[in-house]
């Protein structure tokens, strides 16, 4: 018996075939007084009944066997000269159902043996038990590997809808922050509009509150994709309202560049998220450049694509920046993927989700050290008239004697809101929760409520129908959720509109000018 043998670290085939071990050892022992037994998986020795086989022997031997195309290989003296006093070598190759060899079932000894047609017929029959052995035990790794993952997969979805929902719950209380803000902002700047360092403070809280808008807006359209109501919108309009909302948000060492072609064009899109889109890559560049400063072009080149007869408004915003690695670029559209330290990772998700819910497509070209272009290309329309949806945002709303009603139960939002368009001319009221809006509404007659979804004594939409069971005035809901989905029925109504909070006192004055003069217009 050859005295030597090397130590080998047992691996996740040698508990597969530990079952089958005692078998083989009865068999190798009914073949020879001094036995070896191995057993081989994949040309490499992993067990043996006896401490003191030759495992690399068996290797070389092993390698010998496999050029053999034999079930059975039994190798004689010649065959085995060199092989340091082993004179008996025979292996049964263990197969796999794809037809390939998965390892061996061997049997050596330093003794010449001959095997009897018996002993051949019970060392393949062993030989076949094994594989099966081998086979059941992987499918119950398998499965047991499949419910682990599966039991993961539940669990981390459990936790990112736990995450879904603090983070919009987080996400409603921060626009309400933001929304007690907003409104004194905007008196403020009516009253010191002539003074410059005013102007430039309020442009900054009002960039701060739009930042802070965007971001939530990021979170909860991530965990829940807001609804696209598509309108015609003229492009050279929309890029013209990106840029002016872009430019006190950047640092004087960046250049803001606007291209937008002569000849009109129109897009079918929902205004607000393809803002939200160019306004996200926009500030993406500024990052990218806020080191060094550089030039940011924002608009539409010359340049049109076409997929399947289908015209598309190729949209680019480009940087001068560091540029995007070539090992990240492949990920900067995964959700929570970002390489800044600030970063939530969701701007570029958000884009690419909003972009294909136009059914169109978004690409990068860059470069590290040579900057960045994303190129979006939204579905063309031709000119639809006076259909389109242009941006009259800027534009002074004629004043109107009305009454307004206010509904919110937020002090802050209600105060700022009943301030802002008291400066407007109106008069106003204010309810702060469900159980007085009907009283109120009795009282006062108002000509237009805007209301509060989330009251904290009613469903808003419950104290909307109680409302218009009595009354055909035109309300404007409001939230700091995307509730657009649980509303969609009552939006259908021509009297209703809906504000996600924080809106500026402009948003709020052209909401009720088109809802008042849609209702007289009736």
């Amino acid at each position: 018996m050859p005295p030597h043998s090397k130590k080998r670290q047992k691996t996740l085939p040698t508990c597969l075939l530990q079952q089958s071990t005692t078998e083989l050892l009865q068999l190798a022992a009914s073949l020879c007084q001094a036995w070896f037994a191995v057993l081989q998986v994949d040309g490499r020795a992993v067990t043996a009944n006896d401490p003191g086989v030759p495992l690399d022997v068996e290797e070389a031997l092993a390698a010998r066997a496999a050029t053999r195309e034999e079930t059975l290989v039994v190798l004689d003296d010649a065959e085995m000269e060199g092989a340091r006093g082993i004179r008996f070598y025979a292996a049964v190759r263990l197969g796999d159902p794809a037809g390939g060899v998965r390892g061996r079932l061997a049997i050596l000894d330093d003794h010449p043996r001959r095997l009897s047609n018996q002993e051949k017929e019970r060392l393949i029959q062993i030989a076949v038990q094994i594989t099966r052995s081998i086979q059941i035990e992987e499918l119950f790794l398998t499965s047991q590997e499949q419910q682990r993952l599966l039991a993961k997969e539940l669990e981390q979805l459990q936790q990112l809808t736990c995450l879904g929902r603090l983070s919009a719950q987080m996400a409603h209380e921060f626009n309400n922050v933001l929304m007690g803000i907003q409104p004194v902002v905007d008196v403020i700047r009516r009253h010191d509009h002539e003074d410059p360092q005013m102007v430039r403070l309020l442009d900054l809280v009002g960039a701060s509150i739009s930042r802070g808008k965007r971001i939530t807006t990021d979170i909860l359209r991530f965990g829940r994709p807001a609804q696209v109501v598509v309108h015609p919108v003229k492009v050279q309009e929309l890029i013209r309202q990106v840029a002016e909302e872009l430019r006190p948000m950047l640092p004087e060492g960046i250049a803001l560049v606007v291209k937008a072609a002569e000849a009109p064009l129109y897009v079918s899109a929902d205004r607000a998220q393809l803002s939200q889109v160019l306004i996200n890559l926009a500030l993406n560049a500024k990052d990218a450049m806020h080191a060094k400063g550089g030039t940011l072009t924002i608009g539409v080149p010359v340049s049109q694509r076409r997929d399947s007869g289908q015209g598309f408004i190729h949209f680019a915003v480009t940087d001068t920046g560091e540029g995007i690695d070539s090992e990240n670029l492949p990920h900067i559209f995964e959700p929570l993927f970002t390489t800044k330290r600030s970063g939530t990772g969701l701007g570029l998700s958000v884009v690419s989700q909003i972009v294909a819910a136009h059914g169109g497509h978004i690409s990068v070209d860059s470069e590290a050290g040579r900057g960045t272009t994303f190129h979006m290309f939204i579905p063309a329309i031709a000119d639809p008239g006076s259909r389109a949806e242009v941006d009259d945002q800027e534009t002074t709303v004629p004043p109107q004697k009305l009454c307004v009603l206010l509904v919110d139960d937020d002090e802050a939002v209600a105060c700022g809101l009943q301030l802002s368009l008291e400066e407007e001319g109106m008069d106003v009221q204010v309810a702060g929760d469900g159980a007085h809006v009907l009283p109120f509404v009795s009282e006062f007659g108002p000509d237009v409520i805007v209301l509060d979804l989330n009251l904290p004594d009613d469903d808003g939409r419950k104290v909307y129908e109680r409302i218009a069971a009595q009354s055909a005035v035109p309300v404007i809901f409001s939230s700091g959720h995307l509730l657009e989905r649980e509303i969609e029925t009552l939006l259908d109504n021509p009297r209703t509109a809906f504000l996600m909070k924080p809106y500026s006192t402009q948003e709020l004055l052209h909401t009720i000018h088109h809802l008042v003069n849609a209702k007289e217009a009736a």
